[in-house]
């Protein structure tokens, strides 16, 4: 999406405070034209004053940020006939030991993950159409090992996000709604917790090994 456009798509963010959505919508917009440098260099000092006001507002948080984008990516999804959903999770690092709501990551730092589905038009060209769900994970100070078998039944293991998030976006499409689904190889099997409800059914999925580059099917769970 051009960096005109973002305005536009936020512009149904519900803050209850219409100051706040231009807020949104300004920043979004500044932001795009140089995604890949920090705020203090795309802000003028007004602009970057207004950014963290805006960002510590208790009334400003990631879903009500994205839910008007979502809503967009799904009604972009209903007009494309075939689709593809990509799951996958990133980490974001940060230095420094002062900042607030971060937690461990797989090796040494602080920071977070973000577990993210983003749909793409199933053609040559792949041109993505929004995000449809997104999750973010702290992770708490390291956990004494327990039985494996208790792990795999705790209800915060962290890999159910897998299919947790399949149904969402599942729900978000509609159930008749067919996508073709990718994400890493190692992730499908995490997928099989739902398997004992009756309203899922089996069904092939893409999946992708990201050393090897190969791609793999694995039977996977889709509401009927």
């Amino acid at each position: 999406m051009k960096a005109e456009g973002l305005r536009e798509e936020l512009c149904g963010a519900d803050f209850g405070d219409r100051r706040l959505t231009e807020r949104l919508g300004l920043l979004a917009e500044r932001v795009a034209w140089k995604p890949d440098v920090c705020l203090p260099k795309v802000l003028s000092e007004t602009e970057l004053e207004g950014a963290y006001r805006f960002l510590n507002n208790e009334r400003v948080s990631l879903d009500k940020i994205l839910a008007p984008h979502i809503e967009q990516t799904v009604r972009r999804c209903r007009e494309t006939t075939k689709v593809i959903v990509a799951h996958d999770t990133t980490e974001f690092r940060f230095e420094g030991e002062t900042r607030r709501g971060l937690g461990r990551l797989k090796v040494k730092g602080r920071g977070f993950y973000a577990h993210l589905a983003l749909a793409l038009r199933n053609h040559a060209g792949r041109e993505p159409l929004g995000v449809l769900a997104q999750q973010t994970i702290v992770r708490g100070p390291k956990q004494p090992r327990v039985n494996p078998t208790a792990r795999q039944k705790a209800p915060d293991k962290e890999s159910r996000r897998w299919w947790k998030q399949v149904i969402e976006v599942d729900q978000r499409l509609g159930a008749t709604w067919r996508t073709a689904r990718l994400m890493p190889t190692s992730a499908s099997w995490n997928c099989s917790a739902p398997a004992r409800d009756s309203s899922y059914a089996s069904r092939t999925i893409e999946t992708w090994t990201p050393k090897a580059a190969r791609r793999n099917s694995r039977t996977f769970l889709r509401r009927r």
